[in-house]
């Protein structure tokens, strides 16, 4: 929903000219394929020796630098502007931090109010998505009840079996990177109406959908086997909350030979149960 933007820091060393190169960058990922950055970068006439003490280089001068960056793809370019040149390394430092200290103040002012306007923006887009997402809810009960009996049957039969019983499963945004209140904090089971409160801290802001039977539905000989990709189109399943820009997960705990397994994955992953890497700990 927001650009983002990210920092990064490197430093390298010359051993035998005696020099030491310090830089960070603020990165706008404006899209995949354009990055605008802005590079501070300091020359310090040191560096530590391998045989032990300080190397200086002659002259005994520091210069900062800022570069604007620009990338499109594999290809950037950089326009580089000379701050000052001083003999004074804690000078040059002081010049190469400050930038710094203030991106750090400016992003504590900054993030409440993306945060305010992401709000608003899920907001509006679930307002607009709502007629389409109840519908699609309410197809995915009603497939659900189809199925009813044949669900049951085929979980009674992998109980028996000591085979694969699915005992519960979620879909949904279960790791939010950030809070954006719902008119809805519950879990959404697909085959009835009512609606249970979710224990699990992280689901507060978010609907999540109950994908236990759905799953059941589709397990066969003991096995579960789900291609990558979208898992929208099986029955049973909806995607509840589309207007969010937050990543989804399938939790899914079931039981294999008498023993409990818990498992997630990300909504896109090919899914395969039951695997020992899942087994909980006795």
């Amino acid at each position: 929903i927001h650009p983002s933007f990210k920092l990064t820091q490197s430093i390298a060393t010359q051993l035998l000219s005696g020099r030491t190169y310090l830089s960070y960058e603020v990165v706008w990922l404006k899209s995949k394929m354009h990055h605008l950055g802005v590079r501070v970068s300091t020359t310090l006439p040191c560096s530590v020796s391998p045989l032990g003490g300080v190397l200086w280089a002659d002259p005994c001068l520091a210069m900062n630098q800022v570069s604007l960056t620009y990338t499109r793809g594999d290809h950037s370019i950089a326009i580089p502007i000379i701050l000052s040149v001083s003999d004074k390394v804690s000078r040059a430092l002081q010049v190469f931090g400050a930038p710094l200290a203030l991106y750090g103040i400016g992003r504590m002012l900054v993030q409440p109010v993306l945060k305010m306007n992401k709000m608003k923006e899920v907001r509006r887009i679930r307002a607009d998505m709502a007629e389409e997402v109840s519908a699609a809810r309410n197809r995915c009960k009603q497939e659900m009840v189809a199925l009813y009996a044949s669900i049951n049957k085929r979980r009674a039969h992998e109980a028996g079996a000591d085979g694969l019983v699915i005992t519960s499963a979620t879909y949904g945004v279960l790791q939010p990177t950030s809070s954006v209140p719902t008119t809805t904090t519950a879990t959404e089971d697909a085959t009835t109406d009512t609606t249970a409160p979710v224990a699990a801290p992280s689901h507060v802001d978010y609907p999540v959908l109950d994908i236990t039977d759905a799953l059941q539905n589709l397990v066969h000989e003991g096995t579960l086997e789900l291609a990558a990709g979208s898992k929208t189109h099986l029955p049973g399943i909806v995607d509840v909350d589309p207007g969010t820009g937050e990543k989804k997960r399938i939790h899914i705990a079931y039981t294999h030979q008498g023993l409990s397994h818990v498992v997630e994955y990300s909504e896109d992953a090919p899914i395969s149960l039951p695997q020992e890497a899942h087994q909980t700990p006795v």
